[in-house]
Protein backbone atom coordinates (compact mmCIF):
# COMPACT_ATOMS: atom_id res chain seq x y z
CA UNK A 1 0.00 0.00 0.00
CA UNK A 2 1.66 3.20 -1.02
CA UNK A 3 4.33 1.70 -2.07
CA UNK A 4 6.78 3.86 -5.04
CA UNK A 5 7.43 1.63 -8.14
CA UNK A 6 11.24 2.70 -9.05
CA UNK A 7 11.35 4.44 -12.50
CA UNK A 8 14.59 4.12 -14.36
CA UNK A 9 13.66 6.20 -17.30
CA UNK A 10 10.39 7.86 -19.34
CA UNK A 11 10.26 9.67 -22.08
CA UNK A 12 6.98 11.35 -23.30
CA UNK A 13 6.73 12.94 -26.78
CA UNK A 14 3.29 15.08 -28.35
CA UNK A 15 3.01 17.46 -31.23
CA UNK A 16 1.47 17.87 -34.69
CA UNK A 17 2.70 18.04 -37.71
CA UNK A 18 0.82 19.65 -39.94
CA UNK A 19 -2.04 16.95 -40.52
CA UNK A 20 -0.67 14.61 -38.54
CA UNK A 21 -1.22 14.34 -34.54
CA UNK A 22 1.53 11.78 -32.31
CA UNK A 23 1.55 10.98 -28.85
CA UNK A 24 4.41 8.81 -27.47
CA UNK A 25 4.85 7.43 -23.65
CA UNK A 26 7.58 4.90 -22.34
CA UNK A 27 8.35 4.09 -19.04
CA UNK A 28 10.86 1.81 -17.45
CA UNK A 29 10.35 0.67 -14.23
CA UNK A 30 12.67 -1.57 -11.50
CA UNK A 31 12.17 -4.40 -9.63
CA UNK A 32 10.26 -3.58 -6.51
CA UNK A 33 8.55 -5.88 -3.71
CA UNK A 34 4.96 -5.36 -5.74
CA UNK A 35 6.39 -6.26 -9.48
CA UNK A 36 9.15 -7.19 -11.79
CA UNK A 37 11.08 -4.80 -13.73
CA UNK A 38 8.70 -3.60 -17.14
CA UNK A 39 8.67 -1.89 -19.98
CA UNK A 40 5.34 0.42 -20.54
CA UNK A 41 4.98 2.10 -23.54
CA UNK A 42 1.72 3.70 -25.56
CA UNK A 43 1.52 5.16 -29.45
CA UNK A 44 -1.26 7.25 -30.52
CA UNK A 45 -1.57 8.61 -34.33
CA UNK A 46 -4.15 10.54 -35.83
CA UNK A 47 -3.87 11.76 -39.60
CA UNK A 48 -6.79 14.47 -40.99
CA UNK A 49 -8.12 13.84 -43.88
CA UNK A 50 -10.91 15.73 -46.05
CA UNK A 51 -11.68 18.68 -44.58
CA UNK A 52 -12.93 17.52 -40.72
CA UNK A 53 -12.78 14.21 -41.04
CA UNK A 54 -9.71 11.65 -39.02
CA UNK A 55 -8.06 8.30 -38.84
CA UNK A 56 -6.07 6.96 -36.18
CA UNK A 57 -4.49 4.31 -34.49
CA UNK A 58 -3.18 3.36 -31.23
CA UNK A 59 -0.73 0.89 -29.60
CA UNK A 60 -0.22 -0.18 -25.91
CA UNK A 61 2.40 -2.24 -24.59
CA UNK A 62 3.48 -3.61 -21.32
CA UNK A 63 6.51 -5.85 -20.91
CA UNK A 64 8.09 -7.47 -18.00
CA UNK A 65 8.69 -10.37 -15.97
CA UNK A 66 8.28 -12.48 -18.90
CA UNK A 67 4.76 -11.41 -19.33
CA UNK A 68 3.39 -9.38 -21.65
CA UNK A 69 0.33 -7.55 -22.94
CA UNK A 70 -0.49 -5.39 -26.21
CA UNK A 71 -3.36 -4.02 -27.25
CA UNK A 72 -3.79 -2.27 -30.75
CA UNK A 73 -6.82 -0.35 -31.98
CA UNK A 74 -8.05 1.55 -35.14
CA UNK A 75 -10.61 4.33 -35.19
CA UNK A 76 -12.26 6.73 -38.09
CA UNK A 77 -14.51 10.07 -37.67
CA UNK A 78 -15.79 10.89 -40.78
CA UNK A 79 -18.09 14.36 -40.85
CA UNK A 80 -20.49 14.62 -43.53
CA UNK A 81 -22.15 17.93 -42.69
CA UNK A 82 -22.44 19.78 -39.38
CA UNK A 83 -24.48 16.95 -37.67
CA UNK A 84 -23.64 13.89 -39.36
CA UNK A 85 -21.07 12.23 -38.58
CA UNK A 86 -19.87 8.37 -38.86
CA UNK A 87 -17.49 6.84 -36.64
CA UNK A 88 -15.57 3.14 -37.02
CA UNK A 89 -13.10 1.74 -34.53
CA UNK A 90 -12.16 -1.76 -33.61
CA UNK A 91 -9.75 -3.66 -31.44
CA UNK A 92 -7.10 -6.37 -31.02
CA UNK A 93 -5.64 -7.53 -27.88
CA UNK A 94 -2.39 -9.73 -27.56
CA UNK A 95 -1.34 -10.70 -24.06
CA UNK A 96 0.19 -13.84 -21.59
CA UNK A 97 -0.23 -12.49 -18.68
CA UNK A 98 -1.91 -14.24 -15.53
CA UNK A 99 -4.00 -12.83 -12.94
CA UNK A 100 -3.23 -14.39 -9.68
CA UNK A 101 -4.56 -13.61 -5.53
CA UNK A 102 -8.32 -14.17 -6.94
CA UNK A 103 -10.18 -17.41 -6.09
CA UNK A 104 -13.46 -16.17 -6.99
CA UNK A 105 -14.56 -16.21 -3.19
CA UNK A 106 -16.16 -13.37 -1.58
Amino acid sequence: DGEAVPIIYGAKMTGKIGGSTVGFLNIQTNDSELASAANYTALRLRQDVFERSSIGGIFTNVQGGGEHNRVGGLDATFRFLDYLDAKFSGTAVDGNVTISGNDGGG
